[in-house]
């Protein structure tokens, strides 16, 4: 861990008291990368793997906006990324982006819209999700949704590559840099996560893992890109880096209670 605090991950999402998902992930991620990381919460959400989510308690917006004024003047420059997850509604969607217009290292947002074991953790509030996200979308350096969010995007049925193709050049239509169709919920042989940047679509693709369902696996996915991305790596390799990072951390999974946690992914593999 020689190169522990070279580079540094600002977290903005939701807390999970079981650890397994959200802004905790997201510094576990950093840690194992040999980061430094800083967390802001947009939300407490009370959920088990058994009950699903039983409430939500955003954070208030002027509190929201401050955290991450903070979070962003403490932050070495140039060698800091932000990962968003977790933002609960259109109105905080809009005072992050806000917050985040004068900073000009990646960001990388994943959608979280429902939690595993159930219940909604986004209200667009009376608009259409593409319309509700489409700030945070548009700001950041690369938009992550898994396969059943972009199906729910894009009012669609996502099943296989053709179909995260199709959903992820829709979302770039509507103003998004860089578009990811994480492939984890495809059905496909191997994972294969779809990209689409600059008009170019390119699938990533890695043998598909065997054993429990595991928790965690976007947030670590978005979390490693987005540090990938500090470090200076071109968004396709970055990709490539943050899928054997989340594969590995799948093959270190370990039972915590009634759910699986990822590991700390690879041991030797530091920013």
């Amino acid at each position: 861990m020689d190169d522990l605090g070279k580079f540094h991950l600002v977290a903005i999402g939701g807390f999970d008291p079981g650890g397994g998902a959200g802004i905790l992930r997201d510094g576990l991620t950093a840690r194992a990368l040999g980061c430094t990381f800083r967390l802001v919460g947009t939300a407490w959400a009370e959920q088990s793997p058994l009950h699903g989510v039983q409430s939500l308690d955003p954070r208030p917006r002027h509190e929201l906006a401050k955290a991450i004024g903070l979070a962003l003047k403490d932050a070495p420059l140039g060698r800091t990324a932000v990962k968003i997850g977790m933002v609960i509604n259109a109105a905080t969607v809009g005072t992050i982006a806000t917050s985040l217009s004068s900073f000009g290292g990646p960001v990388v947002f994943d959608p979280v819209l429902g939690a595993t074991a159930g219940g909604a953790l986004f209200d667009s509030e009376g608009v259409s999700l593409m319309e509700a996200l489409a700030p945070l979308v548009k700001r950041s350096h690369v938009f992550t949704p898994n396969a059943q969010e972009a199906a729910l995007m894009c009012d669609s049925t996502v099943e296989g590559i053709e179909d995260a193709a199709a959903t992820a050049r829709m979302i770039a239509f509507h103003g998004a840099r860089a578009v990811v169709v994480k492939g984890g919920h495809l059905n496909t042989e191997n994972v294969c996560d779809v990209l689409v940047h600059e008009g170019e679509l390119t699938a990533i693709s890695s043998p598909r893992s065997s054993g429990p369902n595991v928790r965690g696996t976007g947030c670590t996915y978005a979390s490693s890109l987005a540090l990938f991305l500090a470090r200076g790596e071109a968004i396709g390799k970055a990709c490539e880096l943050a899928q054997a990072h989340v594969a590995e951390a799948i093959r270190l999974a370990r039972p915590a209670g009634n759910e699986w946690h990822l590991g700390h992914g690879l041991p030797n593999q530091t920013l």
